[in-house]
């Protein structure tokens, strides 16, 4: 058995002291739960990932330099709920052209959505090795695949994709700085990726990585989580 490989910070913060299965557990919850939530129930998960931004110090500079990445969906989504949606005008002054009330409030949230979940997901991210985060997920996935609701090999396709990450990136990146026409370079970035050496393609899942057992304690986290964010959709409605 390997061990995972360490995080790749020394100073272990609130995520790294968490075992890595509560910590996707916990992502995942937060997921699909906050797109639900109301303004309040926003504000408070925004008051969360801005603490864990806190506890992460200078490591979550990467993470907030990741958001320029999701710039031109951001911008569509403000053409989307800025001009096409209905309602009082917020600027009866500039008339038809006035964005509404309810789209500048839709936006807002919807963005803070988008940004909040990316954010904790690239810090749950950075608080993990690959391969610890290959075992982790083939732990919380591996009872599903046992009973046929998920594909059987779905785990180690995440080892891939977890191991060969930035190998990926570094591909990505060169195909960027080509010149040339961009089918042609997105054809060279498909050839490229496919010549990827598959290293964790024989891992069996179960086992192949020696994870710790996850502290009692600490599945209460999800599920403190999943309280918290079921109360805020009740009391937002």
């Amino acid at each position: 058995m390997r061990k995972p490989e360490p995080s790749a910070q020394t100073v272990r913060n609130v995520l790294q002291r968490l075992h890595v299965q509560v910590r996707l557990l916990g992502l995942l919850v937060f997921a699909v739960l906050l797109p639900w939530q109301s303004t309040t129930g926003l504000l408070v998960a925004a008051g969360l990932i801005a603490l864990l931004l806190l506890d992460t110090g200078k490591s979550a500079l990467p993470a907030l330099a990741s958001l320029r990445r999701i710039r031109w969906l951001l911008l569509s989504l403000a053409v989307l709920y800025l001009g096409f949606t209905p309602g009082e005008a917020l600027l009866p002054s500039l008339g038809d052209w006035s964005p509404t009330t309810l789209g500048v409030k839709m936006l807002l949230e919807r963005a803070a959505v988008l940004v909040m979940m990316l954010l904790l997901a690239l810090l749950v991210l950075r608080a993990s090795g690959r391969e610890e985060l290959a075992a982790g997920m083939q732990r919380l996935l591996g009872p599903l695949c046992r009973t046929g609701l998920l594909p059987k090999r779905l785990p180690q396709r995440f080892g891939l994709l977890f191991h060969e990450v930035d190998q990926i990136e570094a591909r990505v990146k060169e195909t960027r700085r080509d010149r040339a026409p961009f089918m042609q370079r997105a054809a060279a970035l498909w050839t490229s990726l496919e010549e990827i050496p598959p290293a964790l393609e024989n891992t069996s899942g179960d086992g192949a990585y020696e994870l710790p057992r996850v502290p009692a304690w600490q599945w209460g986290v999800p599920l403190v989580i999943l309280a918290c964010g079921i109360v805020g959709i009740y009391t937002g409605a």
